[in-house]
């Protein structure tokens, strides 16, 4: 299949659709904010931009806002390459899917999402700034649990879960990042359920 890309302008000039010829999604769900968007690979990946003020992932469209320090002649083009890469990259990876915007998070972390615990907020930044815009580029995500002394829990989703490199990826570069920005963290544990993922440690 041709993944065509369509860049709309909209009525505020800081914001533009990137209508696809395909479906990505089962409803509407709007960003605000990065922590919201690790709910979505395509919206975590966008956040991983410093110029991004919000995303919207639709049913088969997605619409940027950005702020208005550059400006759209610059960025529209190149973001709609990425996003089209992307979604090739999950194609290719058999995990092209209407998940990009799964359900909310369970009880168990959604106490994180509204926490002002600095060394919670840290971590948050750190998985959302250093780690998923690249695991996102595998269809993979990492989420926060929760953190109960100088212990960080972690999940890891997508295309990282069940997957043979989960592990080098939790040591060499979720736990050196976590580590190094939080240095009171002393141990970052896995709490996956690889058995159970579509790749299953092949």
């Amino acid at each position: 299949m041709q993944f065509d890309i369509q860049i709309l302008p909209l009525e505020n000039p800081q914001t533009r659709q990137f209508k696809f010829n395909f479906q990505v999604s089962k409803k509407t769900v709007n960003y605000p904010d990065s922590i919201q968007a690790q709910r979505s690979p395509i919206a975590t990946k966008i956040f991983g931009f410093p110029w991004t003020e919000k995303v919207e992932v639709g049913t088969d469209y997605v619409t940027v806002q950005k702020q208005d320090w550059v400006e759209w002649d610059i960025l529209a083009e190149p973001l709609a390459g990425l996003i089209r890469e992307h979604f090739e990259m999950r194609k290719e990876e058999g995990v092209l899917s209407l998940e990009e915007n799964p359900e909310p998070p369970s009880q168990e972390n959604k106490h994180l999402l509204q926490s002002s615990d600095p060394i919670i907020l840290q971590i948050q930044k750190i998985l959302e700034v250093e780690i998923n815009p690249m695991v996102a580029m595998h269809g993979g995500k990492v989420s926060l649990v929760d953190v109960q002394g100088d212990t960080a829990f972690v999940r890891l989703e997508g295309g990282c879960q069940g997957c043979s490199s989960s592990q080098a990826t939790l040591r060499q570069g979720v736990e050196v990042a976590i580590q190094r920005g939080v240095p009171v963290i002393k141990s970052v544990v896995d709490v996956t359920d690889h058995a159970s993922g579509e790749h299953a440690y092949m």
